[in-house]
């Protein structure tokens, strides 16, 4: 029984060493470049629902505007869509 606790507890430890940096240096997706063209959308005065088609609930367009307004945020994760 403790040698499957220490077992669990060393693949929790190894796991996020070994995936995290596949997961950083993953590839942009689609929902990505078009969360990136509804913030373009709205923040060149136009109405999200009006302009752009935004099928889900419209604050995940509004956080990832918040993420592209925020130098540091986007600093820091240099992937981009232009």
């Amino acid at each position: 029984m403790v040698q499957s606790h220490c077992e669990t507890l060393l693949l929790m430890l190894v796991l996020p060493i070994v995936a995290g940096p596949l997961f950083v240096c993953l590839p942009v997706n689609s929902g990505t470049v078009l969360f990136d063209l509804q913030v373009e959308g709205v923040t060149h005065n136009g109405i999200l629902q009006r302009d752009v088609i935004e099928p889900n609930l419209s604050g995940a367009v509004w956080l990832h505007q918040q993420w592209r307004r925020t130098p540091l945020l986007d600093m820091m994760f240099i992937w981009n869509t232009e």
